[in-house]
């Protein structure tokens, strides 16, 4: 019983100073920087929408996945464009002699 007392203070000291290590060498993890507008990649993703080259749209990387307001502004834009063509697919079926 005793044995498996001291393994186990044992392994809590190896853990203690290996993270007293690791921390010293590989820092703590420093808080990222402010974000920059990147209006020239909001531009080139509202021309990729618009010529519907979607595998050419970016976002900027933040902390815990992309920037949100990079996303919001593609998503309106490509819902503003399926609202179209459903308003353009409805005045199209609505032609005389076109039953749907």
């Amino acid at each position: 019983m005793l044995v498996w007392m001291s393994y186990l203070v044992g392994l809590a000291v190896v853990v203690a100073v290996l993270t007293v290590v690791f921390g010293k060498a590989f820092g703590r993890g420093e808080i990222m920087p402010p974000l920059v507008d990147n209006l020239d990649l909001q531009e080139l993703n509202r021309e990729a929408v618009a010529q519907q080259q979607y595998d050419v749209v970016r976002f900027d990387t933040v902390l815990r996945g992309y920037r949100q307001d990079q996303v919001d502004a593609v998503l309106e834009q490509l819902i503003t464009q399926l609202d179209e063509a459903r308003a353009e697919l409805a005045t199209a079926t609505k032609k005389p002699g076109i039953v749907p």
